[in-house]
């Protein structure tokens, strides 16, 4: 399961790539880019609120309920969002990104496996967002991974192109990620 992505794209790259974000918080504007995020780390998110789509941050990872053990929850089974109560006070958002990291164990260490489009340009990632704890917190969704990506790992995150901030079906654009 992915546990780390980069995001290179730049504010006003998304700005101008996302022309249906309504709203830019001042978080995000002055948000300290990092092109490797992983668990715990704040990240650029857009999501969907009563005044359109806004730009933010938000920490990855949400804390597990008693009895679950400890850590964060990084990942939301794209399935069991809506129907699990873990999920229930969060809205779906969307990460912008360059890539995401699956490891493959090779000679006992881990080797990173960046997974990304051809040209290396930007996307999304669909995730979930919303308050907890006094700050706002996603997790990605995931989903079956695709037969040529099974060796990677068997849920992969959801990529879309950034037209999907417009669009009421967006197409997932999984069949054009490559291994680089």
């Amino acid at each position: 399961m992915c546990n780390r992505f980069t995001s290179k794209t730049q504010l006003a790259e998304i700005r101008a790539l996302g022309s249906a974000i309504s709203d830019v918080l001042q978080e995000a504007i002055i948000y300290e880019q990092r092109d490797d995020i992983r668990p715990s780390d704040e990240s650029l998110v857009i999501w969907e609120s009563d005044r359109g789509l806004v730009l933010g941050t938000a920490f990855w990872g949400f804390a597990k309920l008693p009895g679950m053990g400890k850590g964060l929850v990084i990942n939301a089974r794209s399935e069991r969002v809506s129907s699990s109560s873990f999920w229930r006070d969060t809205t779906r958002c969307w990460l912008p990104a360059t890539s995401w990291i699956e490891y493959l164990t090779e000679a006992g260490r881990n080797v990173p496996q960046e997974v990304s489009l051809p040209d290396h340009s930007p996307f999304l990632l669909m995730g979930v967002c919303g308050m907890r704890d006094g700050s706002r917190r996603m997790a990605m969704q995931m989903q079956d991974a695709p037969e040529r990506f099974a060796y990677l790992c068997d849920r992969l995150p959801i990529p879309y192109g950034f037209d999907a901030l417009s669009e009421k079906h967006p197409r997932q654009i999984m069949a054009q990620m490559e291994v680089v």
